[in-house]
């Protein structure tokens, strides 16, 4: 066949019952693991994207995120929730005696950890809203980052611009997919965006 040259990919998502995701694999997450365009995945029929929550991961990626999501904000008017879901470390079979004296020095790291962080996502909504765009960022904390932007997407969210790593076979496995998951449980659209190399 002739190479086409594409700007978009469109796909639709059923939503799958919990056996099903076993058994089957889903089509739009391939796709996405093949391609570097971004992929839509249409779940609702209305498409007027006033509040979009853009996932960052604090990271080089980010900007790829950004750009695509500045074009959807610009079509639909809409405000960009910037967030980042921090995972709290966790130091599980420790003896009591050490725990004490890891846990002050956890409280301290992480607390470095979630200032950096939240300055990084200021930064980047300050330089959103220097460019014209309705901008808010949060930083999110919860072990399970799914399960976090699923909670805040029930915030008034309409749409969903994210990246993903794209792993496949045994480093899918071993990390799972946030994209993977937010695809089958999402109530709303998404874009996602492959950043890997």
């Amino acid at each position: 066949g002739k190479d086409v040259e594409l700007d978009l990919i469109v796909a639709g998502q059923k939503q799958l019952t919990n056996l099903e995701k076993v058994f089957k694999s889903n089509f739009a997450y391939k796709v996405i693991t093949t391609t570097k365009k971004p992929v839509y995945i249409a779940k609702e029929k209305s498409h007027q994207y006033k509040d979009i929550l853009v996932p960052i991961g604090l990271s080089d990626k980010d900007d790829k995120i950004l750009d695509e999501a500045k074009k959807w904000a610009k079509i639909y008017d809409g405000t960009l929730h910037i967030v980042h879901v921090l995972n709290p470390p966790q130091f599980a079979m420790i003896p009591d005696a050490v725990a004490a004296q890891v846990n002050i020095f956890n409280d301290e790291v992480f607390k470095q950890i979630k200032d950096s962080s939240n300055e990084v996502i200021n930064l980047k909504v300050k330089a959103l809203q220097k460019e014209g765009f309705k901008a808010e960022g949060n930083l999110l904390i919860n072990d399970d980052t799914t399960t976090e932007l699923l909670e805040y997407q029930k915030n008034k969210i309409d749409f969903v611009i994210m990246g993903t790593h794209a792993r496949k076979g045994f480093e899918k496995i071993r990390f799972g997919s946030t994209a993977l998951r937010m695809i089958e449980n999402s109530p709303t659209s998404l874009l996602v965006i492959n950043t890997s190399n």
